[in-house]
C-alpha cells in the first residue's frame, strides 16, 4: 500500500504536487486551529512535509518545512498566552527540526530509491534484469486480465554470442550486449518493457499489442538488431519467440517458459528468425542441445 501511494504521489505533475502539499498544509492548520492547545498536532504537519520529499525539490521540502512552524505559531496566538519571544523561539525550534528532518528523508528516500533500481536493474545494460522485469509483466498480465486487453510477449536469444566472447573477448560480448540493448530500447514505445533475462537473453513485453499489430512492431525491432549487427560486423544473428497473450489462464512463469521454448524451436530449425504465436496454442516438443 506505501509503495502504491508513493508511485502516486510521484506520477503527479509538478503544479499538482504544488498544490496537494500547501492545500494539505493548510489543512492540518484547520485542524490545528480547531482544537484545543492540549491535543498536539505536530505528527499532521509532517504529511505535507512527506508528499513534498516525495514529489517535489528540496526547495519546496525547506517552504513546506518552514510553513509548518509558522502556521503551528499562528493557531499558538489564538489559543495560548505566551509572550512573543516565547512563541518566536517555539516556532524558530520547530522550524529547524522540520527543516532538519525534511532532508534527513529526503536523504533516506533517495537512498533507498536507489537501492531499489539496483535491485530491479541490470548493472551492465542498464536494462530491467529478471527479477524486474518478472514484477513490472506480472503488473501488466493483472491489468490485461482486468481489462480484458491483450499483449505480447518477446524472448530473444543472440546466435552464436560465445563465439564472440571466445574470440574476441568478454569486453567485447559486453559492448555487444550494450548495442543490443540500446537498439531495442530505441525500437520499442515508451511504456514497453525491456528486461535482460540472463547472459544473452532479452525480453521484450509489448503492452496493448495483440495479434494484428505485434509482427509489425517487433519486425520493427528485428529488423534494426539486424543491421545494427551487420554494420558493427558482429557474426551473430537474433532468435525470438514472440507470444501474443488473449486469454490465456497461465501464470507470468509459465507464458515466459512459453515465449522461450518458441525461440529455442527457431533456434532448432536454423536459427535467426522470429516465430509467432498465441497463447493457446501448444509448443510442440522439441529436442534442445
Amino acid at each position: 500500500m506505501t509503495n502504491e501511494l508513493i508511485t502516486a504521489i510521484k506520477s503527479l505533475k509538478h503544479t499538482h504536487a504544488l498544490m496537494l502539499c500547501y492545500s494539505t498544509l493548510l489543512g492540518v492548520f484547520w485542524l490545528d486551529s480547531l482544537l484545543s492547545a492540549g491535543i498536539s498536532t505536530a505528527i499532521f504537519y509532517l504529511v505535507p512535509i512527506w508528499i513534498s520529499v516525495v514529489a517535489l525539490s528540496q526547495n519546496h521540502s525547506i517552504c513546506i518545512s518552514v510553513g509548518s512552524a509558522v502556521l503551528w505559531m499562528v493557531s499558538d496566538v489564538n489559543e495560548i498566552d505566551l509572550s512573543n519571544a516565547t512563541m518566536l523561539w517555539n516556532a524558530t525550534v520547530r522550524m529547524v527540526v522540520f527543516v532538519l528532518l525534511a532532508v534527513l528523508l529526503r536523504q533516506v528516500y533517495q537512498r533507498s530509491a536507489f537501492l531499489e533500481t539496483l535491485a530491479y536493474t541490470d548493472e551492465l545494460t542498464n536494462l530491467l534484469n529478471r527479477r524486474g522485469f518478472m514484477e513490472r509483466f506480472g503488473e501488466e498480465l493483472d491489468r490485461a486480465r482486468r481489462f480484458r486487453r491483450p499483449f505480447s510477449l518477446a524472448f530473444i536469444d543472440l546466435d552464436n554470442f560465445k563465439y564472440v566472447n571466445d574470440r574476441f573477448g568478454h569486453k567485447a560480448g559486453d559492448d555487444l550486449l550494450k548495442m543490443v540493448s540500446e537498439t531495442l530500447v530505441s525500437h520499442t514505445r515508451a511504456t514497453d518493457k525491456v528486461g535482460r533475462l540472463g547472459g544473452d537473453e532479452f525480453a521484450v513485453l509489448l503492452v496493448e499489442t495483440g495479434q494484428e499489430g505485434v509482427k509489425k512492431a517487433f519486425d520493427k525491432c528485428h529488423r534494426a538488431l539486424i543491421d545494427r549487427l551487420k554494420t558493427t560486423g558482429w557474426p551473430v544473428t537474433i532468435s525470438a519467440g514472440v507470444l501474443t497473450y488473449t486469454d490465456s489462464d497461465m501464470n507470468l512463469v509459465e507464458l515466459v517458459d512459453t515465449a522461450d521454448k518458441w525461440m529455442y524451436q527457431v533456434k532448432q530449425n536454423g536459427k535467426n528468425n522470429v516465430i509467432y504465436k498465441l497463447d493457446h496454442e501448444l509448443v510442440p516438443v522439441v529436442e534442445l542441445d
